[in-house]
């Protein structure tokens, strides 16, 4: 009876699911662009969607996610800028001409026990600092987990829809966390940015998921002349949501029959009651 109930009971893979998901998501900011000698300040504003297809294993502990975002927007410069007619007469302050922007984001991001990781592209019209060229950019994306869920530090570059870009791109920091039963991951991080401090959760709300996040900076002083402008400061605001389709068990596997030389010999039956 060991040896039957054996073969016949599905293995542990069928504790392993997968589903489908699809997002949308929307960011808008102020990052400031430093160079050798100016910098400038650029406001942005993106939105866009995508979709995942996500493996959750038994023990809840791992989890692998392919998926594509694709989101657009625009940037421009955050302050006016004082232009002159021919007489070098200041004319009414205008800003500088809005740069779209356009990106396609595939990726692969694997979630284990101790260590996580995401890497992907940023690949279409991709403006950062004001880059006017109009070829289309490719940018790696990249970040990582190190650590486990409960306590991690992680760190990244253009990685995932709070700093794909024009945002800020890297961006360090620790957090705390878990994965349910469900496969979704609930988790609180905070760190340092490109547009400044930052705190970003996952609520799992159940089959929606939330994921917020602000970030704050420094405030910027710019001069026209003799003018001191302000009330420019470095920030970040988005907002993803996220929807699970569905819920589906991998195939249960079974374990192959005993070879015949192995098998049982087969038992004679009782006959002495008659």
């Amino acid at each position: 009876p060991l040896v039957l109930g054996f073969q016949l009971a599905p293995s542990d893979s069928s504790g392993r699911f997968t589903f489908w998901a699809v997002e949308a998501h929307a960011a808008q900011g102020l990052y400031e662009d430093n160079d050798i000698c100016s910098s400038s300040l650029w406001e942005y504003r993106t939105a866009g969607a995508g979709f995942a297809h996500v493996t959750v294993d038994p023990d809840r502990r791992f989890s692998r996610e392919v998926g594509v975002r694709l989101y657009g927007g625009s940037q421009q410069s955050a302050y006016d800028v004082v232009r002159y007619d021919e007489e070098g007469v200041p004319m009414e302050p205008a800003r500088i001409d809005g740069q779209p922007v356009s990106v396609l984001a595939p990726y692969v991001q694997v979630e284990g026990r101790h260590l996580g990781g995401h890497l992907g592209l940023q690949v279409g019209q991709v403006p950062l600092g004001g880059d006017e060229s109009d070829d289309p950019g490719i940018l790696p994306s990249f970040g990582a987990r190190l650590g486990p869920r409960p306590f991690h530090v992680h760190f990244g570059v253009l990685d995932g829809p709070h700093f794909g870009a024009p945002a800020a791109a890297a961006h360090v920091g620790i957090g705390t966390g878990t994965l349910t039963a469900r496969g979704q991951e609930v988790r609180v991080q905070g760190g340092v940015s490109g547009s400044g401090y930052y705190v970003s959760g996952a609520l799992p709300l159940g089959d929606v998921m939330l994921e917020p996040m602000v970030a704050l900076g420094p405030a910027q002083l710019r001069y026209s002349g003799t003018q001191e402008e302000t009330g420019h400061r470095v920030y970040q605001a988005s907002l993803r949501a996220r929807y699970h389709l569905s819920y589906e068990a991998a195939p249960a596997g079974r374990i192959p029959a005993l070879p015949d030389s192995l098998a049982l010999p087969p038992v004679a039956p009782d006959t002495t009651a008659q």
